[in-house]
């Protein structure tokens, strides 16, 4: 897992459009130049602005002996002083599911904004339909806190979402569900 880097477009966006189906249907509109080099530009730009603001993390997910792009997590409206927490999103090929790479990748940012960020809470949200991202989220202890009603507008239409929360306790080391 790595910040993604300008030569990562050519695979970034053949992975995309190669799994486009099956992305599409978890994931906000995607506008008519998704995936291009001009919409990589501008991601790699936010992502790298967010990182000098302190507001938000975004990783590429490798498979380690290959290489091979396998997916993207973003730790993003990190606030910092009292709420000290942020908020998790990911995505994942359809050919990398069910090995564990998106559960060790949720593991090891929540890992990073606890130690490097000091945050004491990462949020979450799934489609209510979507039960493999929710138990990922499980698996890494996070903890169901409740379903927003048309939370956000996934794929053209706002849809009811489940939310998840993942606290620390007062114990610098370790996390809690509630």
């Amino acid at each position: 897992m790595r910040f993604p880097k300008r030569g990562d477009f050519a695979n970034w966006s053949q992975t995309r459009n190669r799994d486009r189906a099956h992305l599409m249907p978890w994931e906000p509109l995607w506008p008519p130049d998704a995936n291009s080099r001009r919409d990589w530009r501008m991601r790699l730009e936010g992502w790298k602005r967010a990182w000098r603001e302190g507001s938000g993390y975004a990783f590429l997910i490798f498979e380690r002996e290959h290489k091979t792009l396998l997916g993207g997590i973003v730790l993003t409206h990190v606030r910092h002083g009292s709420a000290r927490s942020g908020t998790l999103g990911y995505w994942l090929a359809a050919d990398a599911q069910g090995y564990g790479y998106m559960s060790d990748a949720v593991a090891r940012v929540c890992r990073f904004g606890e130690q490097e960020l000091g945050l004491e809470r990462i949020e979450a949200a799934t489609v209510v339909e979507n039960t493999r991202s929710q138990a990922v989220l499980e698996r890494c202890g996070f903890e169901r806190e409740g379903v927003a009603r048309l939370y956000l507008q996934i794929a053209g239409t706002r849809r009811d979402h489940v939310l998840f929360g993942r606290t620390r306790t007062s114990t610098p080391d370790t996390w809690r569900t509630r």
